[in-house]
Parts: structure tokens; sequence; C-alpha cells
């Protein structure tokens, strides 16, 4: 083979391995993108949530003690304020995604993986520090509810028409009524289901709580499932 020919042949495979690598470099950053914009879909959620939980808690401002009504007032509108803040970092992180796309689609032509991957690590922080301050808010949010008096549980997501607040009332409702049966039955381990599944639905509503709503739904079906068997085993079935 002359010297030209082999060069040529040296080109050639020098340019199919960095292709290689290119396309390789193109997955992990369309993959990494994709894991956070589900992170900022869930940082979505949890701000709705907020919004409703906020919302309540206008709703119970006239319950407070007067005395301790004003300072209430006050941080519910620390909280009020820190909404349109989220709205405004969720509203423009979704021109960043639009713009991450268009670079991910010409990834292959004039934009380079590298090129892309700073915008997409960007969007990641942006996704990971919004999700953390709305689930602090959160918190706080829950706090004033206990001072309140008012119960203020996290909102089931409009786009999941109430499925876990009414399910967890028809668990509420199946264990208060079975409560004389299972008090006065001599079956321990009647109780003891009891018990686990009074924890299995706390667990639900703390999954539910950080937007786990899948993992939730089915804890909560086995806190539905144990109290029906305590309820069997006092009725003898």
């Amino acid at each position: 083979m002359r010297g030209t020919d082999r060069i040529g042949v040296l080109l050639f495979f020098t340019a199919a391995i960095r292709l290689s690598y290119a396309d390789t470099d193109a997955r992990a950053v369309q993959a990494e993108f994709d894991r956070c914009v589900a992170q900022m879909e869930r940082a979505d959620r949890a701000l709705r949530r907020l919004e409703s939980n906020v919302d309540r808690l206008k709703r119970s401002i006239p319950a407070v003690v007067a005395k301790n009504r004003e300072e209430f007032g006050r941080e519910v509108g620390a909280l009020e304020n820190r909404l349109d803040y989220f709205r405004n970092r969720f509203d423009r992180s979704g021109g960043q995604a639009e713009k991450i796309r268009g670079d991910l689609k010409n990834i292959s032509g004039p934009t380079c993986p590298s090129c892309v991957e700073s915008g997409v690590n960007m969007y990641c922080r942006s996704a990971e520090m919004l999700l953390d301050e709305i689930q602090r808010s959160q918190d706080k949010a829950d706090e004033l509810g206990g001072r309140a008096g008012a119960a203020v549980p996290v909102v089931s997501d409009t786009d999941l028409p109430g499925s876990h607040a009414l399910r967890r009332a028809a668990f509420d409702s199946l264990d208060a009524g079975s409560k004389t049966a299972i008090d006065g039955c001599s079956d321990k381990a009647a109780d003891a289901l009891r018990r686990q599944a009074r924890a299995s639905a706390a667990r639900a509503d703390s999954l539910f709580r950080i937007g786990e709503n899948q993992p939730a739904s089915q804890a909560l079906g086995i806190a539905e499932t144990l109290l029906k068997k305590a309820v069997g085993r006092c009725a003898g079935k």
C-alpha cells in the first residue's frame, strides 16, 4: 500500500472514531437532559401543590387567634411572594429547555455535544435548586397550617383528580368505623395489622408530599389491604 493510501485509511479511521465518540457524547447529554426535564416536571407538580396549600392558608387567616393573626398573615404573604418567584423561575426554565432541545437536534451538524453540555448542566442545577426551594416552602406551609389549627395537607395534583385525597379519606373512614370492632377484639394480630396499616398510610402521605405518586398509591393500597385484614380477623373471616 502506498504512503498516500495509508494516510487516507488512517484519516478515515480517525474520523470514524471521532464520530463514534461524538455519538456517545450526544447520547449522554440527551440522557442527562431527559433526567433533568423529569425533575423539572416534579418541581412543577410540587409548585402546584404549594399554590393550593398557600390558598388554603390565606382562607384560614380569620380563624387564627387575634393576637397571632397579624404575624401569621405576614408569613403567609411571604410564602405568596415566593410563589411569584418560583413561577418566574419556572417560566424561564421553559425557554431554556426549548433552546436546549433545538441545540440537541443540531448536535450532529453545526453544534457539538460539549457546546450543549454546559447549557444542560445549568438547566439541571436550576431544576435541583427549584425543587429543593419549593420543598422548603412547603415545609413552612405545613408548619403554618399546624399553627393555625387548620388541616393543610399536601393537596392532590389537579391532573390526578384527587385520587390520593379521596382514597386517604376512604381509608380514614374505614379506620374510624373499625375502631370499636378491633378495640373489642381478642385477636392481638388484628391490632398489630391496624398499626401497620396506619404506618403505611402515613408513609403514603410522605411519598405523595414529595411527588412520588406511584409509590404513594402502592403504600396506600397496602394500608387498605392491612386494615381490611384486621377487620376480617375480628369478624371471624
